[in-house]
C-alpha cells in the first residue's frame, strides 16, 4: 500500500517463535511490539487477538536519513523484543484503521504521508537519529503553485510525495513540512478536498455517483459516498437534490 514503506494488510499467517524461542510477554491492547525480521522465525499469540503489522525496510530508514542528512539509524527499541505503551503510535494506528476494510481506497499521498511520519517518530524516539536542524519554513510561490497543479491533475491515479519533493526540488521531508506550513494542510488532505470539490462539479453537470466516483479519483461509489458524507455532512444525493438536482431514488440507494 504504502510506497516506501510496506503495510501489511491484514497480518501475515507467520505466526511465534523468537530466536528459536517461544515468547509469551503479557500484551496488553494498544501495546507496540518491536521484531526484528531477520531473527524472528515466526510469531504465535497463544490467545485471540487483532494485531497491526507494520513492516519498516532498513531501506527505508536508509531513505529518511539519507533525507534529512544524518548518520543511517541502527537500531530500533531497547532490546530484541522491545514492549511500549506509546500514545502516539496508537494514534498512528488508529489513523488507518478505517482503511483495513477497504485498503484500495488509502491513495499513495496518504500512505506515504504515514510512513513518513511513522518512520521518523519511530527513527527519532526508538532509535538512535538525531535531527542536527530543524525543518523551518515554507514553500515558495510557485512551489506551491507547482504542487496544487500536479496534485490537481493527478486527482485520478495518484501521486507519491517524493514525486512531489523532487518536481519542487525538496527533500521528501523538507517538502511535506514546507506544503503544510504554506497551505495549513497535508499534501494528502489537499488531494482529498479538490477530489470532493471536483465531486461537487461533476454532480451538478448531472454525472452518476459511478461516473463522478471515476472521474475524481475515488476507488468506487462507496469511497465516493463515504469521503463526502464525512467532509459534507450530507450525502452527494442529498447534496445534489438540495441544489435541485438528482432524485430521491438516488438518495435512497446511497443508502443501502
Amino acid at each position: 500500500m504504502a510506497r516506501q514503506g510496506k503495510l501489511v494488510l491484514p497480518a501475515p499467517e507467520d505466526a511465534v517463535e523468537f530466536a528459536a524461542v517461544i515468547v509469551e510477554p503479557p500484551v496488553r491492547k494498544g501495546q507496540t511490539h518491536f521484531l526484528y525480521v531477520s531473527d524472528l522465525a515466526h510469531i504465535d499469540f497463544t490467545t485471540p487477538r487483532h494485531t497491526q503489522e507494520v513492516i519498516l525496510q532498513r531501506s527505508f530508514m536508509r531513505e529518511i536519513t539519507n533525507d534529512l542528512e544524518v548518520p543511517h539509524v541502527t537500531h530500533l527499541g531497547r532490546s530484541l523484543y522491545h514492549m511500549t505503551d506509546d500514545p502516539v503510535l496508537r494514534r498512528l494506528a488508529l489513523r488507518i484503521y478505517p482503511f483495513f476494510d477497504a485498503p484500495e481506497t488509502m491513495d499513495s499521498l496518504m500512505a506515504d504521508h504515514y510512513m513518513w511520519s511513522l518512520g521518523i517518530y519511530l527513527c527519532t524516539h526508538y532509535g538512535d537519529l538525531a535531527i542536527r536542524r530543524p525543518i523551518v519554513g515554507g514553500l515558495c510561490t510557485w512551489q506551491v503553485r507547482l504542487a496544487k497543479d500536479v496534485i490537481e491533475t493527478s486527482l485520478v491515479g495518484g501521486i507519491g510525495l517524493a514525486d512531489l519533493a523532487q518536481l519542487c526540488g525538496l527533500r521528501t521531508s523538507q517538502f511535506a513540512h514546507g506544503f503544510k506550513r504554506s497551505t495549513g494542510v497535508a499534501p494528502y488532505e489537499w488531494l482529498q478536498c479538490r477530489r470532493i470539490e471536483r465531486a461537487k462539479e461533476c454532480l451538478l453537470a448531472g454525472g452518476s455517483l459511478f461516473d463522478v466516483a471515476a472521474l475524481c479519483g475515488f476507488a468506487d461509489e462507496s469511497h465516493l459516498i463515504r469521503m463526502f458524507r464525512r467532509r459534507m455532512g450530507v450525502s452527494p444525493g442529498a447534496w445534489r437534490r438540495a441544489r435541485g438536482k438528482g432524485s430521491s431514488e438516488e438518495t435512497a440507494a446511497e443508502a443501502k
